[in-house]
C-alpha cells in the first residue's frame, strides 16, 4: 500500500492545482467582459478626430488588451452636450470646448472640477487657435479682428448663446478691440460685429454648412480644426487667416466618474485618456488640425500652426464666473449686442 500513497497524494495535489488554475482562469475570463461599450460625449468639431482615434485603437493590439471595447460618439454643441450629460446621457468620457460648460457638470458631481489635474502632465492633450476663413483671394483683404467691422463684409459665426467657440471668439474680439481703444469702445464694436451676422447658427458645424454649402457670408469666424476641414474640402476656394490675438482653446476632457463606476469602465477610461498623449495619438491630432500637446509633434507641424498671441480668461476677467456674468448672462453684453443686431 505504501507504494501507492505518494502517487495518490500527488494526484490529489495535482487536482487541487488544476482546480485552482481553473478557478483563476474563470476569474480572468469573468474579468474580461464582452461587449464593453465606451461612450465619448463631445462637441461638434471633434467628430473626425474621435473617429480617427477610435479606429487607431481598434486596429491595434490595444483593442484586445482593453477587452475589445465598442466605441460610441455623441456630438453636438458644447453647451447642449453639457446639458445632455447632466440630464442623464450615460457618457463614460466627456470633452467640451468651453470651460464654463465643464463646470456645469462639475457642480452636478459628474466630473472633476480641476480636469487638468486628472490628466498626464496636468495639461490638455490638445488646443487650438481661433481663425478667420475667407473666400479665395481674400477679396476684402481681411487680416485681423478689426477688419470685421471696418470693411464691408458679412460675418458668419455661431450664436454665442449656444456655441462655446463663439463665446471664446466674442472674448477674443472684445479684448482686441479694448486694446485698440477702451472697454466702452469694445462694447460698441461688439454690437457692430453682431449686426454684420446675417444668421446666427447654433453650432460651428452648422456655420460650415451656411458658409460653404449655401455660400452665405464673406468671412467666417471659426477655429483651427473646423476651419482646416472646410479648407481641405473646398478645392482651393477658401483661405485661412490667423488673427494676431486669440483665446487659447483647450477643450476640457475627462471621466464621468459616476457613469464609469456604474458601468465598470473606470480602468478603460484611464487607459483611454493616457493613450491620448502617446506619439500615435498626438500625430493623429495634428493630422486633424488640433495643436498637439507634444512639443515635438507641434514643431513638426509649425507651418500649419503659426505662433499667435494667446489670451487666457485672466486677460479679460478675474475668473470665468465674472466673465460669464458680464458677457453671457441675461442682459449681459452679448444679449445687448444681439438685441441691437435684431433692429437692423
Amino acid at each position: 500500500m505504501k507504494q501507492f500513497i505518494l502517487p495518490i497524494l500527488m494526484g490529489a495535489t495535482g487536482c487541487m492545482v488544476l482546480v485552482a488554475c481553473a478557478l483563476a482562469l474563470s476569474l480572468v475570463v469573468a474579468h474580461r467582459r464582452e461587449n464593453v461599450e465606451l461612450l465619448h460625449a463631445s462637441f461638434d468639431s471633434s467628430r473626425e478626430i474621435l473617429q480617427a482615434w477610435h479606429e487607431s485603437i481598434s486596429s491595434s493590439h490595444l483593442a484586445a488588451e482593453w477587452d475589445n471595447p465598442h466605441f460610441r460618439i455623441s456630438n453636438t454643441s458644447s453647451a447642449a452636450q453639457a446639458r445632455s450629460v447632466r440630464d442623464g446621457l450615460p457618457a463614460d468620457i466627456v470633452s467640451l470646448n468651453f470651460e464654463p460648460d465643464w463646470q456645469i457638470l462639475a457642480k452636478a458631481g459628474l466630473v472633476h472640477p480641476d480636469w487638468r489635474s486628472q490628466l498626464p502632465g496636468g495639461k490638455a492633450p490638445w488646443y487650438a487657435s481661433l481663425v478667420l476663413i475667407v473666400r479665395k483671394g481674400n477679396p476684402h483683404g481681411i487680416k485681423d479682428w478689426e477688419d470685421l467691422i471696418t470693411k464691408p463684409v458679412s460675418v458668419i459665426m455661431p450664436n454665442p448663446k449656444t456655441s462655446g467657440v463663439a463665446r471664446l471668439a466674442v472674448l477674443s474680439f472684445w479684448e482686441a478691440r479694448k486694446r485698440a481703444g477702451n472697454a466702452d469702445s469694445a462694447n460698441k464694436d461688439l454690437k457692430l460685429l453682431c449686426k454684420k451676422v446675417p444668421v446666427f447658427d447654433p453650432s460651428m458645424r452648422s456655420c460650415t454648412t451656411t458658409f460653404v454649402q449655401k455660400g452665405i457670408g464673406d468671412v467666417q469666424i471659426s477655429w483651427e480644426p473646423e476651419a482646416w476641414l472646410e479648407i481641405d474640402q473646398s478645392a482651393g476656394q477658401l483661405e485661412l487667416i490667423h488673427p494676431k490675438l486669440s483665446f487659447r482653446i483647450e477643450p476640457p476632457i475627462g471621466m464621468v466618474a459616476p457613469i464609469a463606476n456604474a458601468k465598470g469602465t473606470v480602468n478603460l477610461v484611464r487607459h483611454y485618456l493616457n493613450w491620448l498623449y502617446t506619439e500615435k495619438a498626438q500625430k493623429i491630432l495634428a493630422k486633424h488640425h488640433f495643436r498637439p500637446a507634444n512639443e515635438e509633434q507641434l514643431l513638426a507641424h509649425k507651418i500649419q500652426f503659426p505662433q499667435v498671441q494667446w489670451l487666457t480668461i485672466n486677460d479679460i476677467a478675474t475668473d470665468w464666473n465674472s466673465a460669464v456674468d458680464r458677457f453671457f448672462s441675461d442682459n449681459g453684453l452679448v444679449d445687448q449686442a444681439l438685441r441691437e443686431a435684431a433692429k437692423k
